[in-house]
């Protein structure tokens, strides 16, 4: 699971906020938000704020009160529908998370680390292709790796599976996700459809499985080209050697993209 990502930036406040005094001691800061909840109980901020304190103390569920609170004194608190949401998804609740984040979506369909942490939750609960969907939403480009099922783009709501390129005997899957990655955009700037570039990734990051290390395990261009028959494109260079080039001279810009285990 990725890191979560609490959404530090406090709400603006006409009062004197603690983290204002150059408070930094989290102990201290947790103690300063309490006294302002204390004095200010109908304040959302001040409950978000609180939220954020007692979870950088590791005292979640306490902050998830907090969130709630907030949440209550203003139904559209959007990061307090996040924070919430990540401590859902942090405990394993992940239909709650599920319900913070659609809920998050609603108020501003813009926050694309919703759409990515929504994804997460659909993931988590086994419900990948609304994990993708969810992604997808608020990137140009997806592609996501399944090992052994092979990968899958999508772009503007068109989704393309490929299956996975046979591997007779692994050797070692370090680099892999690396081969793949170099693979898909060396395709991708070379001009082939997103369907063929996938599928030439797919190949690199199978080859790269047949070998011990990760810069080692990199095949030559010709070598991934071999299993899926792009004649016409081989090349003596290795893949990671034309990368370089093309990201030196910057000459092309790659599209997103997000890997799931």
């Amino acid at each position: 699971m990725p890191g979560i990502d609490h959404g530090r930036a406090a709400p603006d406040s006409d009062g004197v906020l603690p983290n204002k005094l150059g408070i930094t001691d989290p102990e201290e800061l947790l103690a300063a938000w309490q006294q302002v909840v204390e004095e200010q109980p109908d304040d959302p901020d001040a409950h978000y704020n609180l939220g954020i304190a007692l979870d950088d103390v590791g005292r979640s569920e306490e902050a998830v009160r907090e969130y709630e609170a907030a949440i209550r004194l203003d139904p559209n608190y959007l990061p307090a529908l996040y924070n919430l949401g990540n401590d859902h998804l942090r405990a394993g609740r992940f239909d709650r998370a599920i319900e913070m984040y659609n809920r998050a979506i609603l108020v501003d369909g813009d926050y694309a680390q919703v759409h990515f942490m929504l994804g997460v939750a659909y993931f988590e609960s086994d419900r990948f292709d609304e994990s993708v969907n969810a992604v997808a939403a608020k990137v140009p480009l997806l592609v996501v790796t399944r090992g052994p099922h092979g990968a899958l783009a999508v772009t503007s709501g068109v989704r393309t599976d490929v299956s996975a390129e046979p591997v007779e005997k692994v050797v070692d899957t370090t680099g892999a996700g690396d081969a793949f990655n170099a693979g898909l955009a060396l395709a991708l700037s070379s001009g082939r459809s997103l369907d063929n570039a996938v599928r030439f990734a797919n190949c690199a990051g199978a080859l790269a499985c047949t070998r011990l290390g990760v810069i080692p395990a990199l095949s030559r261009r010709d070598a991934v080209d071999a299993p899926v028959s792009y004649t016409h494109l081989r090349a003596h260079a290795t893949v990671l050697d034309l990368v370089c080039r093309l990201l030196l001279e910057k000459k092309h810009t790659f599209q997103s993209h997000a890997r799931f285990r």
